[in-house]
């Protein structure tokens, strides 16, 4: 417990132990401050969820407007036998705030999913401000329930696509409902449409791909080569681009920065015939995107040529189906990085220093001549030798 401007607090502890952390349960009525006391000991989300049908509100303290206008993503510590027992009022006040929450389990998710049908009625009568007001409680949304709404209007697909936790199945459901109500197809989308769509464009069955509009396409090809989707989606996606831009094995520097991750979808034959200048302008994740078996065919030169971002990009399963000739020149393009992170280190720092970071959110440690390069990547971690 701790205390600050006469108010008391109990310490949740970090978010990666929700699980066994005390649940928020009420408001000190004397104060302005939020109160996490410790009760629920050792009860998470899940287990408290399986009796939710059969929990009685009366025995539970139901969060008020005010508390979780206060709470914040602090919200998240609910129980769901908590959110459960939210009022219909309380709810419709609040569910933009709940919905801006991050971190809700699925049972979390589920509860307040309910809770909105309480309030709202059944799906099918929902109109699209409630379907943008969930949030990330629209993650809870199943095949079944996608069938029964409302999603004519491309601004609730927009909103939709803000979520980054989409199952491949959620992400085809909302992409082919969208166009069962808008009764448009693929080829008649237009370029704003493509991009308002996002994430949930992967949601496309890969055989569909074709019917994209080529001119549709080529208005948002940016945009769409930023999303991740699957090889299969981008294989096709590649063909899309090429009657845009040309054959891929002809794509130059701008072509490849625009198509994006798209250029993952190249055959072998392609890749083989990229020409080493044009290396740096691929994106990385394109390279991370890669399947094994079509890095393999990189020569030591294109490797080389990579640059340092993409370099880094490479996946250390990639790495492992590369030859030795093919490492020394990925070896020669991460060292680009080393240098360029060597200039903004203090001549002063020696071997004899445990670690330095350095601005660009790149950790060097140093032990005995050896640079252990800790990147700020979900890719690898890398050991570089020092020259």
């Amino acid at each position: 417990m701790w205390t600050s401007s006469g108010c008391s607090y109990a310490i949740c502890p970090l978010q990666s132990s929700i699980p066994s952390c005390p649940w928020l349960l009420c408001l000190l009525p004397s104060s302005n401050c939020v109160a996490v006391p410790v009760s629920h000991q050792g009860k998470g989300p899940q287990s408290e969820a399986n009796s939710c049908s059969s929990m009685d509100c009366h025995l539970s303290r139901a969060p008020s407007a005010d508390e979780i206008r206060k709470l914040s993503q602090a919200n998240v510590f609910w129980s769901a036998e908590e959110l459960q027992c939210i009022s219909d009022d309380t709810f419709t006040q609040t569910v933009e705030l709940l919905g801006s929450v991050e971190g809700y389990n699925l049972t979390q998710r589920m509860v307040l999913k309910t809770r909105a049908k309480q309030a709202w009625g059944p799906l099918s009568s929902w109109r699209s401000y409630h379907v943008i007001a969930l949030g990330s409680i629209s993650l809870a949304l199943t095949e079944e329930d996608i069938k029964e709404l409302d999603l004519s209007s491309i601004d609730t697909l927009t909103a939709l696509s803000q979520q980054h936790s989409w199952t491949s199945q959620q992400m085809s459901s909302l992409l082919y409902r969208f166009l069962e109500a808008s009764g448009l197809s693929l080829g008649e989308l237009r370029g704003s449409d493509l991009a308002g769509l996002g994430v949930l464009l992967c949601g496309m069955h890969y055989h569909h791909v074709h019917l994209i509009n080529p001119e549709a396409y080529s208005s948002v090809a940016g945009r769409i080569g930023s999303l991740p989707c699957t090889l299969p989606v981008l294989q096709e996606l590649k063909k899309t681009a090429e009657e845009v831009f040309g054959a891929a094995s002809a794509w130059n520097m701008s072509v490849l920065q625009e198509v994006g991750v798209v250029a993952a979808g190249m055959s072998v034959e392609e890749i083989r015939k990229l020409r080493p200048e044009v290396m740096p302008y691929l994106q990385p994740l394109a390279i991370a995107s890669l399947p094994c078996e079509s890095l393999q065919w990189f020569s030591q030169e294109q490797l080389q040529s990579l640059g340092s971002e993409n370099a880094v990009a490479v996946t250390s399963l990639q790495c492992s189906q590369l030859s030795d000739e093919q490492l020394k020149g990925l070896q020669a393009a991460r060292d680009g990085m080393r240098e360029g992170l060597s200039s903004h280190i203090n001549p002063a720092v020696t071997n004899n220093l445990g670690s330095v970071t350095v601005s660009s959110g790149v950790c060097l440690h140093l032990y005995s001549g050896l640079w252990l390069l800790s990147m700020c990547s979900s890719f690898l971690e890398m050991v570089i030798l020092a020259v």
